[in-house]
């Protein structure tokens, strides 16, 4: 739903189960505000029940690479070294696209298309079920986002 017109400046007061009223100020309107449970950085491909996918990469030399997932995301690096298409996913029981230890993206190098099977979920309800997060949005595009317990409740 969209909230405001051209021209207004949105004032949005959320609120988090235990936490305290915070207010998010937007110059730029209008707005839409969405809640849900997905991880504060899921993309289209997210479901919490979780789904397999299969790729080709180098890392599986003898074969495909499968893992069960909640959300994954591809990219593509154009230049140097580490150029080619990589895949970052969000394993089951994860919240979040998992970083090593030197704060760098966790990925594989992909080779061909990602296939999907949704008869394949994961063996037990996600664990982030009891966070939920708010996205103020404009033209599609995330102005703010947070994230804590459930539930969120705005104005």
């Amino acid at each position: 739903m969209s909230y405001c017109k051209i021209g207004d400046k949105p004032k949005i007061t959320y609120q988090f189960r235990e936490g305290q009223p915070i207010t998010y100020q937007s110059n730029i309107s209008p707005i839409e505000v969405t809640t849900g449970v997905s991880p504060k950085n899921s993309t289209s491909n997210y479901n919490s029940q979780g789904y397999r996918i299969t790729f080709n990469s180098p890392q599986g030399a003898y074969g495909q690479i499968q893992f069960t997932v909640i959300d994954y995301e591809l990219f593509h690096i154009s230049e140097g070294p580490s150029a080619g298409d990589y895949i970052a996913i969000i394993p089951c029981g994860s919240t979040s696209f998992p970083y090593d230890a030197n704060g760098n993206l966790v990925s594989y190098v992909i080779t061909s298309p990602v296939v999907i099977d949704n008869t394949v979920k994961c063996p037990s309800v996600n664990s982030n079920s009891n966070i939920c997060n708010l996205k103020i949005l404009s033209d599609g595009k995330i102005l703010f986002q947070a994230e804590g317990n459930c539930p969120v409740t705005f104005t």
